[in-house]
């Protein structure tokens, strides 16, 4: 009788070290919808990940086409020509170290033009599709400081995935020439 108690207690006692098949279903299952939840989260990520890649491609691209218009607009002299200024689709300037300068849009990419070289200062990624000048201040010798409204579009696409960013700025000359001063 206790070579049968002790074999019963030992079924019991191996019997319940085990997982039964419905415990293990429920595992897989609450595994399995962890899972699927936690990996529709990182697709969402990667996807806002690329997004802000390319936002920061164009931000950039703008700040420094930006910044270095500002440049040469601070120190030259708007509309040397006397038909120079009349689109509102190119700027001519004339700096005072690197003469007669041009920006305007050619296709989907800003370029710059010094003394009859062109030069692309946009990125080949970022794709530009608004640059527009709204010249003031130079008509009419007004008094006015002459500026520069800057306007422009520009477009990273990634796959599936873009970014537009519309930006204006505008820039003043630092210095009034003779001609404008009251």
């Amino acid at each position: 009788m206790t070579k049968k108690n002790n074999q019963n207690n030992l079924f019991f006692r191996n019997n319940s070290h085990g997982f039964t098949l419905i415990e293990m279903l429920i595992a897989v299952f609450m595994f399995s919808t962890v899972m699927a939840v936690a990996s529709g989260f990182f697709a969402k990520i990667m996807v806002l990940q690329r997004r802000i890649f390319l936002m920061q491609q164009v931000q950039e691209n703008i700040n420094f086409i930006l910044e270095s218009m500002a440049r040469e607009i601070r120190v030259g002299h708007l509309c040397p020509l006397p038909t120079s200024c009349q689109s509102n689709t190119v700027l001519d300037l004339e700096h005072p170290i690197n003469g007669i300068i041009q920006y305007s849009l050619t296709g989907d990419q800003v370029q710059r033009i010094e003394n009859g070289t062109v030069t692309i200062i946009s990125s080949s990624a970022v794709k530009f599709t608004r640059l527009n000048f709204i010249v003031s201040g130079i008509e009419n010798y007004d008094g006015k400081q002459p500026k520069v409204t800057i306007i422009l579009r520009a477009r990273a696409t990634g796959g599936e995935q873009f970014s537009e960013i519309n930006a204006q700025t505008t820039v003043s000359q630092r210095l009034l020439s003779d001609d404008f001063r009251q």
